[in-house]
Parts: structure tokens; C-alpha cells; sequence
């Protein structure tokens, strides 16, 4: 303790805000051999604060202040400095070293000393200046130690460079574990607001959260990013999280077990558990859910531990989570700043009547120099194209007034990119009808019939549809990365409401066309499908919840709801494949009903799924009677419909009901596909799952043994068909008296589940009950 070890050359005070900072400095200082005290470092269990603290400021040699905007306010900061300030009041000895290492400009007695200043320095610099300033302090002078070079001498400094020591991270230095998008060098202003976000964030042993909410395109997405930056050094994990959509949000966690050293699992919600349990055991890491839609949305990732979160948001209602802060537009000067700074010859009163005309928005500012600076149109010039091509569009109204207004920014950007690339246009109003999810390129000549002539012509040839995407990369329109192509959504937004009305439903159905020419049908019996589906789910999420005056044509619209819910059904996200099947049961049952007994099959499951199989029954029965009416009684799909009314019935105790509806099924399945397909697979397993329930497991045994020979010949051994099969035959060896052979088999089962579903997926919990069962059974 530091009552044990004498007088300290330095005692470091600062605020909880520049830990990293002090940290960083008395490590500096104790590597060269000083000797410090450091609240962080020397407040152990057991001691004294106040004492520690009183001593500290009165017997070390110097007070070094962190100096910050965050010190300046503190408390306790203040009652530090002010001791050391009372024991050396002219500065005799000078006992207290103000180190400035955020811009802050301080007041009063405090503003008379001379500081150190570290603002904006690379480390190198920092610890360079750090010693060379505490030497000066040390000696009374800053005489420098090499003779000074004659001023008509035009040459580089010695200067050599000051290797970093091993310690602290260098505040400022970005996170080891980091995937922000890179920062706008022209970001300009939101200083108050930063100051709130930081003061909002820090001060706290656990979890904060901070939602930026407000209006699309004010700048709510750029505020979170330069926050990162701004503060990089003070974390070890910064993570950005696209929360757009929520059935998504586990995936972009899951990426993050790499990086935390977590093995992942095909599961995404399984290894974003992981995720999340690792981060409420470490510290110092950020989180940021961008553009998430409402609060319910994140009820599920509330995080422990002691790190901070951001939400940007449209939605105002984050209360429950923490901290809000509305950005608003940029203030008229901060506006001009931003302008100039991009358009430097642009004048004063130019620079104003623009920002005006765009409504102050930062990303309508950016727009709009970015499209100045590609065709060097004067800015005079400028400002009277855009309140020509504006006024019919503001004339609809001042509420969603700076859509429009981006809108009429961008058509100029669009109609540059035609003259370079003629189907461009045409391009982006399909994107439009997308999600801003990266749109793999493959998607365009999945079916080009879907596409008007234009750009069918274009999308035929490799070679035309780069060079379509380049015109419109070249206006910043969009974004070609590796993974696909990326769109804005507030472009998307403006692009869609600059579509004529009668022209809208063309667009939004080539877009459907596209995206369901690319999707497999296959999807329960194929896994091999499921990263497409990965893929391309954000895609359909977006096409069917588009407002009904331009949605795709009802058959396309039922088709991807339906096969959109099968998917999230396998990833276990029932709620929103529920809420899918109800819209495509409305669907189907105006224009598709043929398809109508497999999407009321489908709904059904799910409701068992959910726990709600009273309510599952009626609508497996309708799908019953919807499919022997349509399609006939001996129609594979009335075998399928069978099979789930009949596994209800066991679940509800009807076991010998269920049994004359699963011998039909199979019955029908046989002379439909023949003996040794998987539809009667299906069936076999189903039937012996309810004859075990009837107390025959020898008989069950034997029909389930069946099942898994079809299915081992058809699917290999590691397909989830096959695990379905072995809950089902170790169920069964487990009814015969024979508790070590099903154990062997269930612990098979849930190999291949959590393989292929994840270890926290329904299925593999239902194997580890049958497991549970098993070893009950053996005394264990």
C-alpha cells in the first residue's frame, strides 16, 4: 500500500472518463523508472480511499491532471487540483502538471497554468513530448539538449522514433477487435452532442445504453461512427451490428465469436448466446445496433457486464434501455462548415442558400457536393437545377419534405449515370424494391425474363452488367463490395418515390421475380440450401412487407412468405414464421389455392412449435380437408397433411387415432412414390412413433428401423432426417427394455443436431430429454 512505500515521484489524478489516459501516462512514467501513485493501480481491497488520496496529493513530488472536459467538471478531480494548487500556489516548485489530452480550454486559476498537450498526437509524438515537457518541469527551463539549427536551413528533425513499450493501449488507438465502416473525414460539428453521448456512456460499473434516435438521413448513423473513432482507445471491442431487421441481428453477433476465440456453430441465435454470455465477463467493449426499428426488437440482446451499447433508431421510445438523445438536423453555420470544406471556392451566401435548400441534412450536404465535385457544375448552377427539379416534389408536403428533396438530389445523379450506362436507371429501380443488405450480383440473371427488355439486355452479358453497376458507383449511388451490392435506404427510399405510380408495380414485381428464381424450393431436406436462404432472406423480408400500393403480384408474394417462414422455422425463429404464414394464408387462399394445404400444414406446425397445439389442430384439419378436396384423397400432400393432424393426436394423448391416419399416409406415400422413398419414410416413422405411444415398441421398433434404412440410403448419415429417425428408434429401444442401445442411438441423434441446427436449437433439446430419459433408465 502506498503508506508502506514512501513518497511517490508523481501522483496521477484523473476522472473515470481518461482512465485509458492515465493508465497510459503512469505506465510511461513508471517504465523509465519514476515511481507513481494511480488510483486504478493502488486502490486495493482494504484501503483507504480518502486517505490514500489526501496522501498522495500532499506528499508526491508532482500532481499530473488528466485534463479533460470530463476533468474539468469532476468533483473530486477539482478538490485534487486545487491541493496540489494550495501547497505551490506561485508555482515555485511546480507541483502541479496539468497533461491535456482531450481539447478543453480550462478557466480561472486553473487556466493561468501551462499544460502539457497531448491532443492529436500519434504515440510516438505523445510519449516524446510527455518526457521532454517533465523534464522541462523538473529543471525550471526547456532549454532543448542539441544545439538549434540555423533558421535558413531547410531539413528534417532528428527526431527519432519512440518505440511502444509494452502496457496500456495508446488511447486513441482503434480496438484489437473492430468492424466499424471507415469514418467521414468530413464530419462536422455534433461536439455537444458527442460530449452528452460520452458523459451518458461513461460513469457507470455496468451496462450502459445510448439511443440516437431522430429522422432518416439526419445523421444518426455517422454520430455513432465518429463516437467509435473518437473514442477508439478507451475500448478493446467495437462492434457494429446492422438492426434493420430483426431476424438478422443473430447473425451479425455470430460473426463476432471468431474474434472472442468462441467456436461457432451453423446455429446463428446458438452462437450469438455465446457471444453474448463471453462479453458479460469482459469489459471495455462497445456495441452498436444501427437503424434498429423499435425496442422490442432488442428486448432479447439485453447484455450484462460492463460495457456500453449505441442504438440509432428512428424510433423515439428507448426509455426502458437507457439513455436518449435526439440528433436533429446540422446548425446553419455547421452546415456551411461542411459545405466549404468539400466545395472550397463556394461563397458565403452560396454556401447558405444551399444548406437551406437541403434542409440542413448531412447526407443530403454529402449528396449534393459529392455530385458537384464528379461533374464540376458551379454552385450557382447547381442550386437553380435543384429548385427546378424540387418544387413539384416539396409542393406534396413539408413532413417527409427532405426525402423529396433527396430525391430531386439524386434523379440528377441517376440521370448522369444513364448517359454513361443506359440501363443504370433501370438497375436501381429494381435495388429499390430490395433490401440495403448486400444484393448478391448473381441475383440479376437468376431470371432475366423477369426484367423489363432494357435491362434484360444488360444483365445477359457479363461484361454490360458491370458496367451498369459502375455508372451507378460512379454517382455514389451504390456500393459494389465483395459480397454484393449495397444501397442506402434513404437512396432506395428517394429512388422508389421517384418511380411513376403507374409504373411502381412493374418494378416491385421484377424484383420478387428475381429474388424467388434465385431461392430453392427444397429447404426442410436440404441444407445444403440454407446459406442461400442466409442470404437472401433480408431480401425477401423486404419484398413482401412492402406498403400494399406497390407490392409484388399476390402469387409471388404467398410463394416467398411461405418458403421464407419454412427457413425461419429451421433457424427456430417461429414468431416471425408465424406471422409469414398467417399473411401467406390470406394469400394463397385468393389466388393460389392449390398451395393453400401446405401453407395451413405449415402454420399449424409452427403453432405446435410455439407450444400452442389446441390451436394447431383446427387448422391441420383444414388442410386436411382443403387438400383431399383440391387435390385428392390419394395426393402425396393429403399423405403429408395426414402425418402432422395424426402427430398432434399423439401429442394430445390420441394416439389410436393417430394410428389409422398415419397407415393411410403411408399407404399413399407407397403407391405414390413406391416403398423405399422418403415420403413413406415419413410415414413409417410417424406410424412407429404411435405405436409406441399404444404400448407395442417391438412393432414400433421395427417400422422406425425401416424409416432409417430409406433414409440413410436416400440422405447419407449426417442429414437432420436422419437424426429424426433415431429420437424416434431410441424412443422405441427405450420402451423394449433395451436403455443402453437407445442411448447409443439418441446420443447419435443429438451429434447431428447440434452439427447441423446448433446445441441451443429445439431439437437438439428435445434429444437431450431423450437422453435424460436413457439415463434415468440406467441409474445415472
Amino acid at each position: 500500500m502506498y503508506g508502506d512505500a514512501g513518497r511517490r515521484d508523481y501522483f496521477v489524478s484523473y476522472t473515470r472518463a481518461d482512465r485509458r489516459w492515465a493508465e497510459w501516462i503512469a505506465w510511461q512514467l513508471e517504465d523509465a523508472g519514476f515511481t507513481v501513485l494511480l488510483q486504478a493501480w493502488d486502490m486495493v481491497a482494504g484501503s483507504n480511499w480518502t486517505a490514500v488520496m489526501e496522501r498522495g496529493v500532499r506528499e508526491a513530488d508532482r500532481v499530473v491532471a488528466v485534463l479533460s472536459p470530463d476533468y474539468l467538471a469532476s468533483v473530486y478531480g477539482t478538490v485534487e487540483w486545487q491541493a496540489a494548487w494550495a501547497s505551490d500556489p506561485d508555482g515555485a516548485r511546480r507541483r502541479l502538471v496539468p497533461v491535456r489530452v482531450r481539447e478543453c480550454t480550462p478557466e480561472g486559476l486553473f487556466g493561468l497554468l501551462v499544460w502539457i498537450d497531448l491532443v492529436n498526437l500519434a504515440e510516438p509524438a505523445a510519449c516524446r513530448r510527455l518526457f521532454e515537457d517533465l523534464e522541462a518541469t523538473r529543471a525550471g527551463r526547456a532549454k532543448p539538449g542539441e544545439k538549434a539549427r540555423f533558421p535558413g536551413v531547410i531539413g528534417s528533425g532528428s527526431g527519432g522514433e519512440v518505440s511502444t513499450p509494452r502496457g496500456p493501449r495508446f488511447p486513441g488507438s482503434p480496438a484489437p477487435v473492430w468492424n466499424v465502416e471507415p469514418r467521414n473525414p468530413n464530419f462536422t460539428g455534433r461536439d455537444d452532442l458527442l460530449a452528452r453521448m460520452r458523459a451518458s456512456l461513461t460513469g457507470q460499473g455496468t451496462t450502459v445504453v445510448q439511443a440516437l434516435y431522430g429522422l432518416g438521413g439526419v445523421g444518426k448513423t455517422q454520430l455513432a461512427v465518429e463516437y467509435a473513432y473518437r473514442y477508439a482507445g478507451d475500448y478493446d471491442l467495437v462492434w457494429w451490428i446492422p438492426a434493420e431487421e430483426p431476424a438478422l441481428i443473430n447473425d451479425h453477433l455470430a460473426r463476432l465469436a471468431g474474434p472472442l476465440g468462441i467456436e461457432g456453430s451453423v446455429d446463428a441465435p446458438d452462437t450469438a448466446d455465446a457471444v453474448l454470455a463471453e462479453l458479460a465477463n469482459r469489459r471495455d467493449w462497445l456495441l452498436i445496433f444501427d437503424n434498429a426499428e423499435q425496442p422490442d426488437d432488442l428486448a432479447p440482446y439485453r447484455l450484462s457486464g460492463s460495457g456500453h451499447v449505441i442504438v440509432t433508431s428512428r424510433h423515439p421510445g428507448w426509455g426502458a434501455f437507457g439513455r436518449r438523445v435526439e440528433v436533429d438536423v446540422l446548425e446553419r453555420a455547421e452546415s456551411c462548415v461542411l459545405l466549404r470544406r468539400r466545395i472550397p471556392a463556394l461563397d458565403d451566401p452560396t454556401a447558405d442558400t444551399l444548406a437551406a435548400e437541403l434542409g440542413d441534412l448531412p447526407l443530403a450536404l454529402e449528396q449534393a457536393t459529392s455530385y458537384m465535385e464528379h461533374t464540376a457544375i458551379p454552385p450557382g448552377d447547381y442550386v437553380r437545377l435543384f429548385r427546378l427539379r424540387a418544387e413539384d416534389m416539396l409542393a406534396r408536403g413539408q413532413l417527409t419534405g427532405y426525402r423529396r428533396t433527396l430525391a430531386a438530389v439524386w434523379s440528377l445523379s441517376i440521370s448522369e449515370a444513364a448517359r454513361i450506362e443506359p440501363a443504370a436507371p433501370a438497375l436501381l429501380n429494381v435495388c429499390a424494391y430490395l433490401a440495403p443488405d448486400p444484393i448478391p450480383v448473381t441475383v440479376f440473371t437468376a431470371d432475366p425474363q423477369c426484367l423489363p427488355p432494357l435491362l434484360r439486355d444488360a444483365v445477359s452479358d457479363e461484361i454490360r452488367l458491370a458496367e451498369t453497376i459502375g455508372a451507378l458507383v460512379r454517382f455514389s449511388l451504390l456500393r459494389r463490395l465483395p459480397d454484393g451490392l449495397y444501397l442506402h435506404r434513404l437512396v432506395q427510399a428517394a429512388t422508389r418515390r421517384s418511380i411513376p405510380s403507374e409504373q411502381r408495380q412493374q418494378w416491385s414485381d421484377a424484383a420478387a421475380g428475381l429474388i424467388r428464381a434465385a431461392a430453392p424450393t427444397d429447404i426442410d431436406d436440404a441444407p445444403d440450401t440454407w446459406p442461400v436462404w442466409q442470404t437472401l432472406l433480408p431480401h425477401v423480408l423486404t419484398i413482401v412487407n412492402h406498403p400494399t400500393t406497390d407490392a409484388p403480384t399476390p402469387p409471388t408474394t404467398g410463394w416467398l412468405m411461405h418458403h421464407a417462414a419454412v427457413y425461419l422455422r429451421i433457424r427456430a425463429e417461429y414468431r416471425i414464421g408465424h406471422d409469414l404464414l398467417r399473411r401467406a394464408v390470406d394469400y394463397r387462399e385468393q389466388h393460389d389455392p392449390d398451395g393453400l394445404p401446405d401453407t395451413l400444414r405449415k402454420l399449424g406446425s409452427v403453432l405446435r412449435d410455439l407450444g400452442r397445439p389446441i390451436q394447431a389442430e383446427p387448422v391441420y384439419r383444414r388442410a386436411l380437408v382443403l387438400s383431399e378436396s383440391t387435390l385428392g384423397v390419394a395426393h402425396s400432400e393429403t399423405a403429408r397433411c395426414l402425418i402432422d393432424l395424426g402427430r398432434l393426436l399423439a401429442e394430445l394423448g390420441h394416439a389410436d387415432q393417430a394410428r389409422p391416419l398415419h397407415e393411410r399416409a403411408l399407404a399413399i406415400a407407397e403407391n405414390v412414390f413406391g416403398p423405399n422413398h422418403p415420403e413413406a419414410a415419413s410415414a413409417l416413422d410417424a406410424l412407429g412413433d404411435a405405436l409406441d405411444d399404444l404400448g407395442y415398441p417391438d412393432d414400433a421398433r421395427q417400422a422406425i428401423e425401416r424409416a432409417l434404412a430409406i433414409r440413410i440410403d436416400h440422405y447419407g448419415h449426417d442429414h437432420p432426417k436422419i437424426a429424426e429417425s433415431l429420437v424416434f428408434l431410441g424412443d422405441a429401444l427405450r420402451n423394449c427394455g433395451r436403455p443402453r442401445e437407445a442411448l447409443h442411438v439418441l446420443q447419435r441423434a443429438l451429434g447431428i443436431r447440434e452439427q447441423q441446427l446448433g446445441a441451443n436449437h429445439p431439437q437438439s433439446a428435445n434429444s437431450m430429454i431423450s437422453i435424460g430419459n436413457c439415463l434415468r433408465d440406467l441409474g445415472r
